[in-house]
């Protein structure tokens, strides 16, 4: 938690920090999970602020940089990168090298990340890669290019409970279709297992692998 704040994109995961903290305290003890919490992260984030005061780079000046100017710069001054669904711009080229890299975990972070949302359990995590996600889409955004570095713990965190909800409601089904066939209810219990198996195939086949930017153009 402390090591979040040392990154000034996780910053914007901070929102979704405290309301994971607040979900997932037992009420009778939450308000001292979420004050220990609230300490720890002060304490950490303090000791980053006292070390950049030290080296007298905590706020602007001549001659140095400052750790105000790298949140700032960082998150709001720096130049656009235009929009991800314009061929012409550095924000496609990045989401181009992505998909070139690793597209099976794009799309799957992506579809699970969104599904996840369904699930009480997940949407907090759901909720942080989405927004992050949200991000990416902005029409004139910065998008650096380490950015899914923010996003891939989130999101394969989603994948993973995502295909555990399937592969519970495939054992599920499979059970249930066993009482069925004890009980005379043959096909309402094949129904069933043959929609939740066909769910699981289809999550489990990663897409099709996307063409390397730049190698089907002359």
């Amino acid at each position: 938690m402390v090591a979040a704040v040392l990154s000034e994109t996780f910053l914007l995961a901070l929102p979704f920090l405290a309301w994971t903290m607040w979900r997932s305290a037992h009420p009778e003890i939450r308000r001292y999970t979420l004050s220990v919490a609230a300490v720890v992260l002060v304490l950490g984030g303090s000791s980053y602020l006292v070390f950049a005061a030290t080296k007298g780079e905590l706020v602007p000046g001549p001659g140095h940089v400052s750790l105000w100017q790298g949140v700032t710069f960082q998150l709001g001054d720096r130049s656009g990168s235009g929009s991800v669904f314009d061929p012409a711009t550095p924000a496609n080229h990045v989401v181009n090298l992505w998909l070139g890299l690793d597209p099976a975990l794009v799309a799957l972070g992506v579809v699970a990340s969104v599904a996840a949302l369904a699930v009480p359990r997940l949407r907090s995590v759901a909720a942080v890669a989405v927004f992050l996600i949200a991000v990416v889409l902005r029409p004139n955004g910065y998008l650096p290019v380490p950015y899914p570095i923010a996003i891939l713990p989130f999101a394969a965190l989603a994948i993973a409970g995502v295909s555990d909800v399937l592969v519970r409601a495939v054992v599920g089904a499979v059970r249930r279709a066993r009482l069925a066939r004890v009980a005379g209810a043959h096909s309402a219990g094949r129904g069933r297992l043959v929609t939740s198996v066909a769910g699981l195939v289809v999550w489990s086949v990663p897409p099709h692998p996307l063409p390397p930017p730049g190698s089907g153009r002359s």
